[in-house]
């Protein structure tokens, strides 16, 4: 088991990305630092690169309802076998057959990623997995797609799970690599 860890990326609600490249506003982005979010000041320095302060995160986030500045506590995740483990409880993300993906706890099973019909070279990865908005329980950040060059990822917060979810999708940031 390893802890998860993660290249620095931006992940903003998609109304921003449009202007993201040529405004960069310098408030309201929280910075992933081992076990806290804490404000940290991005600014552009060029198109397409950016600097931080403090430097370094291992993720950047603005925007994400229900997250703010405070500790933070990461899963340990096993990778080959998609297992996450959180608090001494057991997770698992499982690819199906149709190419639908699940989070399963116990009996408890989430449909995250809905069957497809279209394949090519589909990837499920869970980018971050620990308790972002300080309620005890798992939540996550993923990317669950049919595509190889497409990267939706998803920021999941259990805080806004209704009914039988065990997470809730409040964020989304889409790139594609070509």
């Amino acid at each position: 088991m390893r802890a998860l860890l993660l290249a620095a990326m931006i992940l903003v609600s998609p109304d921003q990305q449009d202007w993201m490249m040529d405004t960069l506003p310098a408030q309201h982005w929280l910075g992933l630092f081992d076990d806290k979010l804490q404000p940290v000041r991005v600014r552009m320095k060029d198109r397409g690169r950016i600097s931080v302060d403090p430097p370094k995160p291992e993720l950047i986030l603005r925007d994400i309802p229900g997250v703010t500045a405070g500790p933070v506590k990461a899963a340990e995740y096993d990778e080959e076998r998609r297992v996450i483990t959180f608090d001494g409880q057991r997770y698992q993300l499982v690819v199906r057959a149709d190419h639908g993906a699940e989070l399963r706890h116990g009996s408890r099973v989430q449909l995250l990623f809905p069957k497809t019909e279209f394949v090519d070279e589909p990837h499920y990865e869970i980018v971050w997995a620990g308790d972002l908005d300080r309620d005890g329980k798992l939540d996550l950040i993923t990317v669950l797609s049919q595509k190889y060059s497409y990267y939706p990822y998803e920021v999941w917060l259990s805080s806004k799970a209704t009914g039988s979810e065990m997470v809730h999708r409040v964020a989304k940031y889409e790139h594609y690599s070509c």
